[in-house]
């Protein structure tokens, strides 16, 4: 509990001895609370630190705040030509040693640590304010080490801290886990960047978290890797997951997960047997996924396939399409469906059929990140897409086109693509891409007067800064609508080229 402030310092008109006004410092009568909590919107707890040369109010007030971030970059490009990296670092880790030691015992909440670059004289001293800061009762712990790749991670209390609740390990460092681990309470544990050391012990790892709700594993290097990376949880409901190379297996057993990210850009075999997902995005060089049981509970998926530039040669391509395409049918009980990069191209490519997603009610498709994506291809496979989704409600694509076809040319393919039968069940249409140009009008004006059912049209019209759109709106706007409830609404986005 804070001390209340005196009262006659709150007074709005008080009186020096001789009888003049007295300025008050209404800031500094403010309760300790109060001050930490503006304390707390500052970068770091070093530029807190500054404040305490305000006065004797200030002097101790960055010590009891709950946070606590230091950060330190010797980095040359940023420094002063004076600076000396030999001199800074043991002054900041003097710095948050006094810290630590002035907050006599007092919890933290959370505890960052940045430092760049991290090298191996360093790491007995960030492995010591790492410890000191654990001693303290800290909730969240979140360490960034960056640049030198001999570093390792491995101070033993981190992994045996009864109070932590929260485990971020950011950037290239070797994680060394101890046979002894026990974190009784920890339920979100992000490891991002590091190399792996031991496969084994991942799972050992995630085994001795028995609250662990929250994870995200991210590895930068997995070339002497083989074998197979498994990863179960009884209570784990979210999983990001980032393998960047390799040929291993990769097996998910998690009953209880709500929501999966896996990028993965290596050529692995996946087993993904998470029946209760919701949410799945998967973005990559399309490996071999089976799906052990069918994802029944699925609200919404993500698919930004991409073709491994080294594989050229036209059986490689074929084999990445099938199981692109694999991919995409094992979804077929997903409500909302977002396909970009070169997912479509997949799709198109393998020749198949895919089976009827009666759930599927939104579907946004998204060519952006392919520059080179052929739009005849585009409306070639779009009506492939919709003719297995008889209850489809909400429609998101991109305007596909190219500056150097004609009008007719481009208009022969979408009144087949999107016929009026099928329009006529839709309920919001999106068109992103916008630039006002002949063709485009034509088919906007083609969907709202067959939409009979529409409620809301979006337009997403790209302008050069300088000009005005209002030409372009009015005229859509001037189009006859088959739905009286439908809403247009434009979206204004610059083009800067």
């Amino acid at each position: 509990m804070a001390d209340i402030p005196d009262c006659k310092a709150l007074k709005r008109n008080a009186k020096t001895p001789d009888g003049n006004d007295e300025e008050i410092d209404r800031l500094s009568a403010l309760p300790d609370e109060i001050l930490c909590h503006i304390l707390s919107f500052l970068y770091s707890t070093e530029d807190a630190a500054l404040t305490s040369v305000l006065s004797t109010r200030w002097r101790n007030l960055f010590v009891q705040l709950p946070d606590v971030y230091l950060s330190i970059n010797t980095a040359r490009p940023f420094m002063g030509e004076d600076a000396d990296p030999d001199l800074m670092f043991p002054d900041f880790l003097n710095f948050g040693f006094r810290l630590i030691l002035r907050r006599n015992g007092a919890p933290l909440r959370k505890f960052r640590l940045f430092v760049r670059p991290c090298g191996d004289n360093y790491r007995l001293g960030i492995h010591s304010l790492i410890s000191a800061a654990l001693l303290c009762k800290v909730k969240e712990l979140d360490i960034c080490l960056m640049e030198d790749e001999t570093s390792r991670l491995s101070p033993p209390l981190m992994f045996t801290c009864k109070t932590l609740v929260s485990l971020k390990l950011w950037k290239a460092v070797d994680l060394i886990i101890p046979d002894l681990v026990s974190l009784p309470n920890l339920k979100v544990m992000h490891l991002i960047g590091f190399k792996m050391v031991d496969q084994d012990s991942i799972q050992r790892f995630i085994d001795c978290c028995p609250l662990l709700e929250e994870l995200i594993l991210n590895f930068d290097h997995l070339s002497n890797m083989d074998g197979v990376l498994d990863i179960s949880s009884l209570l784990l409901r979210k999983l990001e997951l980032g393998c960047l190379e390799g040929e291993f297996s990769v097996v998910l057993k998690l009953t209880h997960l709500e929501y999966l990210e896996f990028m993965d850009y290596g050529n692995h075999k996946v087993y993904l047997d998470t029946p209760n997902v919701k949410y799945f995005k998967y973005t990559g060089y399309a490996s071999d996924i089976s799906f052990v049981r069918n994802m029944s509970s699925l609200v919404r998926a993500t698919i930004g396939l991409e073709f491994n530039p080294e594989e050229i040669t036209e059986s490689s391509l074929l084999v990445r399409s099938q199981r692109g395409f694999e991919l995409v049918k094992g979804l077929q009980s997903v409500k909302s469906l977002h396909l970009y990069g070169q997912s479509l191209q997949m799709v198109y490519y393998c020749q198949q059929s895919l089976p009827t997603f009666s759930k599927l009610k939104s579907l946004e498709l998204d060519t952006s990140i392919d520059g080179d994506f052929d739009h005849v291809l585009f409306w070639k496979v779009v009506p492939s897409l919709l003719e297995i989704a008889p209850n489809l409600e909400v429609l998101i694509f991109p305007f596909v086109y190219r500056y150097e076809l004609y009008v007719e040319e481009f208009s022969c393919f979408w009144p087949k693509t999107i016929t009026a039968s099928f329009i006529q069940h839709l309920k919001e249409i999106e068109i992103e891409h916008f630039r006002g140009q002949e063709d485009q009008f034509k088919l906007v004006e083609y969907l709202l007067e067959n939409g009979k059912s529409l409620k809301k049209m979006t337009v997403g019209v790209v302008i050069k800064p300088w000009l005005s759109w209002s030409e372009e709106c009015n005229r859509i706007l001037s189009f006859r609508k088959c739905s009286k409830d439908c809403q247009v609404v434009f979206v204004r986005t610059y083009d800067w080229d």
